[in-house]
């Protein structure tokens, strides 16, 4: 739902007033995601803010379990824009793709553990980060 607004988004620049704001829930009811686009040049930027409880997220190591789908949605929004038949699962497993992954993964865990996420759940984080997203590096196959 959200990949196919945004392209309907960018698609819809030239149109008298284009639209401004998504505002959804993902998962929980509590789970608010917002994407706003905003005109950048002849480019648009795309801010998305992703605010989900205390409660429900654990600490900010739970940014891990959703903070890389997040950058992968992105690749697939960029794919959709500029290779609209590239297949996304071929894309991404790809040597280049698997690498792309795991740095995403690394990344995450980088910010969680800045904005103090407790070392335990950085951890369990991380091990769930890379078996959904990175799934090669778990089990040992190179990138």
């Amino acid at each position: 739902m959200i990949i196919g607004w945004l392209v309907e988004l960018i698609s819809a620049r030239s149109r008298p007033v284009p639209p401004t704001l998504l505002r959804t829930t993902f998962g929980d009811t509590s789970s608010i995601v917002t994407l706003t686009p905003a005109p950048a040049g002849e480019d648009t930027e795309l801010t998305l803010d992703h605010s989900v409880p205390l409660a429900l997220a654990g600490s900010v190591a739970g940014a891990l379990f959703a903070g890389p789908g997040w950058d992968e949605a992105f690749i697939g929004l960029w794919l959709q824009l500029t290779h609209p038949d590239a297949d996304r699962g071929a894309t991404l497993d790809t040597a280049e793709g698997r690498d792309w992954a795991h740095r995403v993964v690394l990344t995450w865990v980088g910010v969680a553990g800045s904005a103090g996420a407790p070392v335990d759940q950085l951890e369990a984080g991380r091990q769930a980060a890379l078996a959904q997203f990175a799934p090669h590096v778990l089990a040992g196959e190179p990138s």
